[in-house]
């Protein structure tokens, strides 16, 4: 796959070990992951399907994302109510920002909970579902910046017939693709440089991949997405005082 850089690959190895572990040994909530490119025929999609398949044996249905706050947390709720092992938003518009209180929550949980539409009592269930969510220029916004791994792909100038052959090959080697992730979960956890959101999922998930690969500045993203963020919270309460005064 046209990774974007050698950290984007490293990122991409955290979804498959994030579904091996998120059920069993994570709390206290994981990252929503984006996989994005500059453009189409780049292979997000099938990245996604295939470290799915690596995981699961089987390829987990797409789900559409409505950018209706009703809409989607109908849907969402919808799909949560089944508890899959992954939801997995596909063919998002060129260009989408996402965030919401609603995935805001969810990502830094263990439940999720919720009013069922036209329904009054409120609902809890399991928030052990990864979620992934792949388009072309898509990028999370507000506070959903500080819960997302992204993986960024390239455009290619020429087609890739080894890329197609992507799912067979996983299909075929599934068995030794899911003991190598438990090697790689199995390694000493290392502190990167910057601690996220997610200390039970870094410690479990990003530390052992971290320590295999020497890659300390894995999530230096998300750090410097929720400096961002606070900072920004600051600026409107500094205004907010400054008005008043």
């Amino acid at each position: 796959f046209p990774f974007a850089t050698k950290g984007d690959l490293i990122r991409a190895l955290l979804i498959p070990l994030t579904l091996l572990l998120r059920r069993t040994e994570v709390r206290g909530g994981s990252p929503l992951f984006f996989v994005t490119a500059p453009g189409a025929q780049t292979g997000k999609s099938l990245l996604a399907r295939t470290l799915f398949l690596a995981v699961l044996g089987r390829l987990p249905a797409p789900m559409a994302f409505s950018s209706n706050d009703e809409e989607f947390k109908k849907s969402f709720m919808a799909a949560l109510m089944s508890s899959p092992s992954v939801i997995y938003y596909d063919n998002m518009p060129n260009g989408w920002s996402v965030g919401s209180r609603e995935l805001d929550a969810y990502a830094t949980a263990d439940e999720y909970i919720d009013r069922i539409l036209g329904k009054s009592e409120q609902v809890t269930v399991p928030a052990l579902s990864t979620l992934v969510f792949c388009g072309n220029n898509i990028e999370p916004k507000d506070d959903t910046r500080t819960r997302t791994i992204e993986v960024r792909l390239l455009r290619q100038d020429t087609e890739n017939e080894d890329m197609k052959k992507a799912l067979s090959f996983t299909a075929k080697h599934r068995a030794e693709i899911l003991a190598a992730l438990r090697t790689v979960a199995c390694q000493a956890s290392v502190i990167g440089s910057t601690p996220s959101r997610f200390p039970d999922w870094e410690a479990k998930v990003a530390g052992p991949v971290i320590g295999l690969t020497g890659d300390r500045d894995l999530l230096k993203a998300v750090a410097e997405a929720q400096d961002s963020t606070e900072m920004n919270w600051h600026s409107e309460e500094l205004e907010e005082v400054l008005t008043c005064i």
